[in-house]
């Protein structure tokens, strides 16, 4: 997982903070910081992360799936291809929008 060290860190000195003792110190803050970073990272990983994408290849009919931002996905795939191994998605809006599309049965 990405920022997993951050995470790690922040989830003990969280842990720490909780400790009357180590209250004063200021972990609290510090923990609160690392946990922030860490999942900004993380999340601005997950939307980047079409930038690398050759592909999409859609094997489920699950409803999340069935309607993706083909103008966000065209603007960052690297290579345009769609293989749809359940027929579930829009076959004339990816050809619209220059994907080469394949489909389970669809010639």
């Amino acid at each position: 997982m990405y920022g997993g060290l951050e995470i790690g860190v922040g989830a003990f000195l969280l842990i720490c903070a909780m400790r009357r003792e180590f209250v004063r110190v200021g972990l609290l803050p510090s923990a609160c910081a690392l946990v922030a970073m860490a999942t900004s990272r993380a999340v601005g990983l997950s939307l980047d992360g079409f930038n690398f994408v050759q592909a999409l290849v859609v094997a489920t009919e699950w409803l999340q799936y069935q309607s993706p931002d083909i103008d966000r996905l065209a603007r960052t795939m690297k290579r345009r291809f769609v293989f749809d191994g359940r027929n579930v998605l829009s076959r004339d809006g990816f050809n619209q929008a220059g994907f080469s599309y394949r489909g389970i049965g669809r010639s």
